[in-house]
């Protein structure tokens, strides 16, 4: 009977000892495969803040010659001349770029997954999850002061395009990307006339002076979330 009994022990031992090693290399294969799945995100988040900055880096651009342009206009407008530095192609350019809008693609794929999926808890340095966050609704604001600034772009359009016939404005558009000039306007007519309409639409000197303003904090949250996307990229490299 003892040993018997030594021997039931042993194989009880046995069989705990096997359990205990199976529930080990069980554990070691789903901790591989959150760091595997965790190196996954990482690598694709990197390709989402480069895609990111170059689209911040699109919208600082836009931004910067939209506000010139406004600015140029709103000049002309107030001081009832053209200067001499300031030629009609140059003017008439500036006219219609001010009603453009630009339209950026910030895309949010692999954090809209992390969240959906609740993947986020294999990141785990907790600096890169919360520097993400911040990253993302930081684009939402952003997108939502956009959002609001094609309604009186749109106002602006209205009134100032009204002014400009149709073949300056087919010539212009190839004389144009969203956030450069291509090349100058050459043989262009004369702006003074459409100027002189514009002084006679009062509501174009307020929409103006909004759109110069909305690029000048356009320009401040886009330099803080370029900030923010090289910070990230640092944490992920």
């Amino acid at each position: 009977m003892r040993k018997y009994i030594w021997y039931a022990l042993g194989e009880i031992l046995l069989v705990m000892i096997g359990i205990l090693l199976a529930l080990q290399v069980n554990n070691w294969n789903e901790t591989r495969k959150d760091r595997d799945q965790e190196t996954y995100y990482l690598e694709k988040l990197v390709d989402e803040m480069e895609g990111i900055r170059i689209e911040t880096d699109y919208m600082l651009d836009f931004a910067a010659l939209q506000q010139k342009h406004a600015q140029m206009v709103l000049d002309a407008i107030q001081s009832n001349s053209i200067t001499d530095t300031l030629s009609s192609g140059d003017l008439l350019i500036a006219i219609q770029h001010s009603g453009w809008a630009p339209h950026p693609n910030f895309v949010s794929t692999v954090w809209d997954e992390l969240n959906s999926t609740a993947n986020l808890s294999l990141i785990q340095d907790k600096r890169i999850s919360d520097s993400a966050g911040a990253i993302y609704a930081n684009i939402d604001r952003i997108m939502s002061r956009e959002d609001e600034f094609k309604d009186y772009n749109l106002e602006y359009r209205d009134a100032a395009y009204q002014t400009i016939s149709p073949d300056i404005r087919f010539d212009i558009i190839e004389l144009l990307k969203p956030e450069e000039v291509l090349r100058p306007y050459v043989d262009a007519p004369e702006a003074e006339p459409v100027l002189k309409e514009l002084r006679k639409r009062q509501e174009v000197t307020r929409i103006l002076t909004d759109i110069v303003i909305t690029r000048r904090i356009t320009t401040l949250f886009m330099e803080e979330l370029k900030a923010d996307v090289n910070e990230m990229l640092s944490l992920l490299k």
